[in-house]
């Protein structure tokens, strides 16, 4: 294993033995435990779906020490996971740092909502259904076009995800992934430097806060 894969899995056992109590949060769904690492055919299989072999840093994570379980929030879950079997990790990943996926941003939904809170406000209830329908109908569009080239990471609750791009010139960095909440998706920096993380940033941002403070919750945002 490369020094960096060496380290993170110290770190954790280093956690696993400090934090007996699970007083991290999602600490007592994974126990600190790892998921035996992925076998060669899936492995296989999910890099030919994508057409290229994944990210470095998290190949080498899920191959030498553990596929799932311990990490983030509810853990890290093992690379055949995912929030929707209809994502398609061959094609590419279309946000970046400079033009992210807002949600209030866009115009359609924005546009929607008014026609929404007009409806209630008339007590018109066929059209809002009828509104509530379009809202979801162009919110699936924008979750179709969010979901290709990703490959979800971890659960932080209430349906926001981490997730690493693996298709596209974002590949290799970590972004927010929020459709329950009506946000968006957007990269996940580092907090001190604002730098973009790549998976071994991510994983090991989250050990050093659960070291340093088994109460604290990352905060992915700078």
């Amino acid at each position: 294993m490369t020094d960096r894969t060496d380290s993170l899995a110290a770190k954790l056992d280093k956690l696993r033995r400090a934090d007996r109590q699970h007083a991290v949060f999602g600490a007592s769904s994974h126990h600190y435990q790892l998921n035996n690492p992925v076998d060669g055919q899936t492995l296989d299989a999910v890099e030919a779906s994508i057409g290229h072999s994944l990210p470095d840093d998290y190949r080498e994570f899920i191959t030498r020490v553990g596929d799932g379980g311990a990490g983030p929030f509810y853990g890290l879950l093992r690379l055949t996971d995912s929030d929707d079997q209809t994502a398609d990790p061959s094609e590419i990943f279309p946000y970046s740092p400079d033009a992210p996926l807002l949600l209030d941003e866009i115009p359609q939904l924005s546009e929607t909502v008014t026609q929404i809170e007009r409806a209630r406000d008339a007590e018109d209830d066929d059209v809002e259904e009828a509104a509530f329908d379009k809202y979801y109908a162009v919110l699936d569009q924008y979750y179709q076009q969010a979901s290709r080239g990703i490959k979800f990471l971890a659960h932080e609750g209430c349906g926001m995800y981490d997730v690493l791009i693996v298709n596209g010139p974002q590949a290799g960095t970590v972004w927010f992934f929020d459709f329950c909440n009506d946000f968006g998706v957007v990269p996940i920096n580092h907090p001190s430097t604002g730098a973009p993380m790549s998976f071994a940033d991510w994983y090991e941002y989250w050990l050093d806060v659960s070291l340093a403070d088994h109460h604290a919750t990352p905060s992915w945002f700078a």
